[in-house]
């Protein structure tokens, strides 16, 4: 459904969540887009296959926006990896890969060490995006 998700926390049991839905599928790029509103649900859980969900939701997207959601997933606990994956709604197959988050840690939490990345925008025809690719494959 996507070929990325991303997301970002800047406050404590809180992360924003981010999907962009392709309009064409394999094979169906010849003709105008549909603007009906695309129905997407969103699961965020504890392990990676997604059995201990935490939160979850429905949300819609359309050319409006460019097919692009975002999530305010909420009521988190602080300093904790989740992984989410974006979902169209009524359908068993056609879901975004399975995203990594994690939350910000409390005002009072003992934390020594933090590891962040942050990107800026990106200009795809001059850049070199072997950097999002090293960010996503570290464990940290």
């Amino acid at each position: 459904m996507s070929e990325n998700v991303t997301s970002n926390s800047t406050v404590s049991g809180y992360v924003q969540l981010y999907n962009n839905v392709p309009i064409y599928g394999p094979g169906n790029d010849t003709g105008p887009p549909s603007t009906a509103p695309i129905c997407l649900t969103y699961q965020v859980s504890t392990d990676q296959d997604l059995s201990s969900t935490v939160t979850s939701g429905t949300v819609y997207t359309s050319s409006d926006t460019d097919y692009t959601v975002k999530v305010e997933a909420t009521g988190l606990s602080p300093y904790t990896q989740y992984y989410y994956q974006f979902s169209v709604c009524d359908s068993e197959n056609v879901s975004s890969p399975i995203g990594r988050t994690k939350t910000t840690p409390a005002a009072n939490d003992l934390v020594t060490k933090i590891g962040l990345a942050i990107y800026s925008c990106s200009n795809f025809p001059f850049g070199f995006f072997n950097a999002y690719g090293n960010t996503a494959r570290k464990d940290s």
